[in-house]
């Protein structure tokens, strides 16, 4: 293995650097047109008009809510490891893990996670890790050969120190370097904090792949559109400022001095002498607005058609009742892009729920076959009073079971649970099953 000072100096993870902080800089709104440069006109100088519009943010907002509103479902055959893994993922909200996981996915094109031991419990732990830290290898397999966590931080005293971790096969060794002006620094390992690894490789790649495998960033598509829309909007803005006081230009022949103007009272005013046939007008702008307005409008029609977001996400001016069909298809598009988003995304779950069952079969000593069956599914909006009554038809005319209907139903996120409030509602409800029988009773005996 390489010295980790030259792997992090290498050209390979320089470049990683600067493209990581190149997409952290476009969703957070540091775009080009913040750049642009003031203009002077003649005598004049005005600041050129620089708005920000960050498509970015609503659109990745849109994928990760259209993906895991439901959350990711974890199953197992063995009832004991499944038992145990669900009260794992409830108590660690791997919900909004999952979430935040896939959020950096969409934007780097990559996301990482780190499965701990937490000192003292003993309990399995995941953790993001940030992009910005991250330096992954790849060997030729395409899969992860070590990985770098790097981040500079002050202490206490204001000295700045780096830490590094590098996770190989085998072992994680941390690595520290006190950073001072003007001297160069050196990582060096803590040896007496190596740690060798028992339940596997720790950290799980998810990767947003392309056709050759590459990590691609959902922004890489929107970055110019949204570059163009900004700059076309700044350059009508400076227009705009600069014909809010136009220019008196003269047409023709001045035939002698300005003078001041007669019979005004208080002799204000000023009158221009000009040759005869010659005219004053203010500069103004002649400009086909509805053309500037078109082509803004076909830009942003391109951002909806190039990202998985429906356009109805951003205008619902004009969305009435829809039935199911019409919203399932306005929103077909967004269902087949999100689909090798998903099966990617499962990709990198498999290997973080690989390693919690290591975890489990050395605290348990107990063997477990097979992996976790993931189930992800998309959140598509739905017409909810035509669907529970086309659920409640079909269980009345016994096509379908309770149980099946319930799962199909919009407001029942957990079917386990849900019947089992339904039957400690029956056994404590005086007015429920018993109160129907003692009815029918009575009425038989009247009978």
């Amino acid at each position: 293995m390489a010295d980790i000072n030259s792997i992090l100096n290498s050209s390979y993870m320089i470049m990683h650097s600067n493209r990581t902080i190149h997409f952290y800089d476009l969703y957070r709104g540091l775009h080009r047109i913040l750049d642009k440069s003031n203009k002077t006109v003649g005598a004049d100088k005005f600041e050129t008009t620089k708005l920000v519009l960050n498509y970015n943010d609503p659109v990745i907002a849109f994928i990760v809510d259209f993906c895991l509103r439901n959350p990711a479902q974890v199953q197992h055959e063995d009832e004991q490891f499944n038992e145990w893994l669900q009260n794992w993922i409830k108590e660690n909200s791997i919900h909004s893990l999952d979430r935040k996981t896939l959020e950096n996915m969409c934007v780097y094109g990559e996301a990482f996670e780190e499965g701990y031991i937490k000192k003292g419990s003993e309990e399995p732990k995941i953790r993001n890790i940030l992009n910005t830290a991250s330096y992954p290898y790849y060997g030729d397999d395409s899969q992860l050969d070590f990985f770098i966590e790097s981040f500079k931080q002050y202490d206490w005293n204001n000295v700045e120190i780096q830490y590094s971790t590098m996770f190989e096969r085998d072992k994680i060794t941390p690595y520290r370097a006190l950073l001072k002006e003007g001297e160069p620094s050196k990582l060096l390992a803590v040896k007496d904090e190596i740690l060798q690894l028992r339940f596997g490789y720790p950290i799980f790649d998810y990767i947003n792949r392309s056709i050759e495998g590459e990590p691609v960033s959902d922004l890489e598509v929107l970055e110019s559109i949204i570059n163009e829309i900004e700059e076309k909007l700044s350059n009508v803005g400076d227009v705009l400022d600069y014909n809010s006081s136009p220019t008196l230009i003269s047409i023709g022949q001045r035939v002698e001095p300005t003078v001041k103007a007669k019979n005004t009272g208080n002799n204000s005013g000023r009158v221009l002498n000009m040759a005869q046939g010659s005219d004053v007008r203010y500069l103004t702008w002649d400009q086909n607005v509805s053309a500037v307005d078109w082509y803004i409008n076909t830009l942003k029609s391109m951002i909806y058609e190039l990202s998985l977001t429906p356009k109805i996400f951003f205008d619902t001016a004009n969305v009435s009742n829809l039935s199911g069909v019409a919203l399932t298809i306005l929103y077909s598009v967004a269902i087949i892009k999100s689909t090798p988003k998903i099966e990617n995304f499962k990709q990198g779950l498999m290997k973080r729920y690989g390693w919690l069952k290591q975890v489990y079969e050395f605290k348990t000593g107990r063997k477990v076959d097979g992996m976790p069956t993931i189930t992800i599914t998309p959140s598509i909006p739905m017409n909810e009073s035509e669907l529970i009554s086309n659920l409640t038809a079909s269980v009345d005319a016994k096509l379908i079971s309770r149980e099946l209907a319930m799962t199909k139903h919009p407001y029942v996120t957990n079917v386990q649970e849900e019947q089992e409030r339904i039957q400690g509602e029956e056994q404590s409800d005086p007015y429920g099953k018993q109160f129907d029988t003692e009815i029918q009773k009575e009425f038989e005996d009247k009978k």
